[in-house]
């Protein structure tokens, strides 16, 4: 059975980084994105009080990543570094959502840009090991597609 295209694509935003587009018209309703995690952190190590904890077991599991998926995670935004060096830890905590109580890292979704009013929401589908983004209300073709997290 043959994949559908996406109904989505990664395009820069000026002054804003990547962000994820709707490239055809989509209702209410319809699934914009089904994603794996890249990486999964245990609740109790991102709950912890410690930084180092958060640190020592994402520098452990980043290293295990192909380079093609170290890249890809490099590739997204830092927002507790402004103008400094890119930080794993920063990276994740800039993009991680709810995975079920623990936190995951989903990087197309990553590119949905988080609002008070949104276009789509965040679903966790925990059963099939991955979170899907389904649309709230309308949007034509390059629309911003403005995730609700959970």
């Amino acid at each position: 059975m043959a994949s559908e295209e996406p109904c989505w694509e990664v395009r820069s935003v000026p002054g804003k980084g990547l962000g994820l587009f709707a490239t055809r018209r989509l209702s209410a309703g319809d699934l914009v994105l089904r994603e794996q995690p890249l990486l999964v952190m245990p609740a109790s190590v991102f709950d912890s009080d410690e930084d180092s904890v958060a640190e020592d077991w994402l520098d452990k599991h980043v290293n295990r990543l192909s380079a093609v998926q170290r890249e890809i995670f490099f590739d997204l935004s830092d927002s507790r570094s402004p103008g400094q060096e890119k930080a794993a830890l920063g990276i994740f905590y800039t993009n991680d959502m709810d995975f079920g109580g623990d936190a995951g890292l989903f990087p197309v979704m990553a590119r949905a840009n988080h609002s008070c009013t949104p276009n789509a929401d965040f679903i966790t589908r925990q059963s099939l090991g991955k979170v899907e983004s389904k649309l709230t209300e309308h949007a034509c073709a390059t629309a911003h597609v403005y995730g609700r997290r959970a």
